[in-house]
């Protein structure tokens, strides 16, 4: 499809997030069966993974029927959340400012990162990277100031692993 990176599993999310996003606006809490995925074959729900990116999709799929804006619309917040998630852990890094900068970097141009994204379309995998920047993160927070942004980061880190990938 147009505008989606032609990757080896880029077909199963436009049809998954498509009929997901038709479930869920068809009154459906957690689809379990996607009936019209695959030309009305069907295909089971959350099997192979979990609906982190699928979540991502929602908004777009509020907006539009159109399955490759909704899975663009989701692999853009994927990434920003990846990088935002980066910057904030950076912005907590202990040592120098070039230290943070640097893992902004690492984390944006990881070449495995990279690889999930726009090769393999591991799109899960990559929101679960995303995610371990948080836990990270509230490490940091209780290494430092024992804060209780530290129980609030790492709460939502495990939330976001838990629904990006399986454990």
């Amino acid at each position: 499809t147009a505008g989606l990176p032609a990757t080896h599993d880029g077909f199963w999310h436009l049809n998954w997030i498509e009929a997901f996003n038709h479930a869920i606006f068809e009154g459906g809490v957690y689809p379990r069966w996607y009936e019209e995925a695959f030309g009305g074959a069907g295909s089971p729900s959350f099997v192979f993974y979990p609906p982190g990116v699928r979540l991502l999709s929602l908004p777009f799929g509020a907006i539009t029927d159109a399955a490759s804006i909704q899975t663009r619309g989701a692999l853009t917040l994927l990434l920003l959340l990846h990088a935002a998630t980066a910057w904030l852990l950076a912005r907590t890094w202990p040592g120098t400012t070039r230290g943070g900068a640097a893992l902004i970097l690492l984390a944006v141009i990881n070449p495995y990162f990279l690889a999930n994204v726009w090769i393999r379309g591991a799109w899960s995998e990559a929101l679960a990277m995303a995610c371990l920047w948080l836990v990270l993160l509230a490490l940091c927070h209780a290494r430092q100031d024992r804060s209780r942004a530290a129980i609030g980061w790492g709460a939502l880190g495990v939330a976001g692993l838990f629904l990006s990938h399986h454990p």
